[in-house]
């Protein structure tokens, strides 16, 4: 939470929350489970990141057709981030309790434990279409973070045409791989981390559209 304070002047924020696909040779039989929105066939990483990039949470191998939330909705991450371990760190803005929370996509489920922006209107309120802006800020933590991780490992890229379990073992060591490139200041080739978060926020109102 501190870290995202710091940076993003964003409070009581434990991480960013989204998943991306992976293309995959769907196990026979099972194709139409795995055949996602994109039109290929895929597998989920749903993961959580904190301020520095670093993936905190990673689940891995959920099918291509089910969507981030649903995914959400079902991984263990969900039930422990409705902890009293989380519950009891909150701050009250105008006499309301915000706890700790993730943030995330319009996608997902508003609740206490995680914020969502508002809905994209062309009348949007002033004061709204702000907090979408510094939600956006700390939101784009997310959408660098599995950029990096594709950039640097390019077989994410191409379909893999594993055995399921290797796949999804492969994937795992890489966000491990990824974390302790992190940590050691092994920086990947592109510039990531130079994106502006004006321009990213006008990425994600462009992406919201289009959905």
């Amino acid at each position: 939470m501190d870290g995202v304070l710091n940076k993003f002047d964003y409070p009581m924020c434990i991480g960013a929350l989204d998943g991306t696909h992976i293309s995959i040779k769907a196990p026979q039989g099972l194709e139409s489970d795995y055949y996602n929105y994109k039109k290929f066939h895929s597998i989920i990483i749903l993961a959580t990141v904190d301020s520095n990039m670093l993936f905190t949470y990673a689940n891995v191998g959920a099918p291509g057709r089910c969507n981030d939330a649903y995914v959400y909705s079902k991984c263990q991450l969900y039930d422990v981030i409705q902890n009293d371990t989380y519950s009891k760190h909150y701050m009250k803005i105008n006499n309301i309790k915000v706890q700790s929370h993730l943030i995330a996509d319009s996608a997902f489920k508003l609740d206490r434990t995680l914020m969502k922006p508002y809905t994209i209107l062309p009348d949007m309120p002033k004061e709204n279409a702000t907090f979408n802006y510094r939600l956006s800020r700390c939101r784009c933590t997310i959408e660098r973070p599995f950029g990096l991780l594709k950039n640097r490992f390019r077989c994410l890229k191409r379909k893999m045409e594993f055995h399921m379990d290797n796949t999804t073992n492969i994937i795992k060591t890489l966000v491990v791989l990824h974390n302790l490139c992190i940590i050691t200041g092994d920086h990947s080739e592109a510039d990531w981390d130079m994106l502006a978060p004006e321009n990213i926020y006008k990425s994600l109102c462009i992406k919201h559209q289009q959905v």
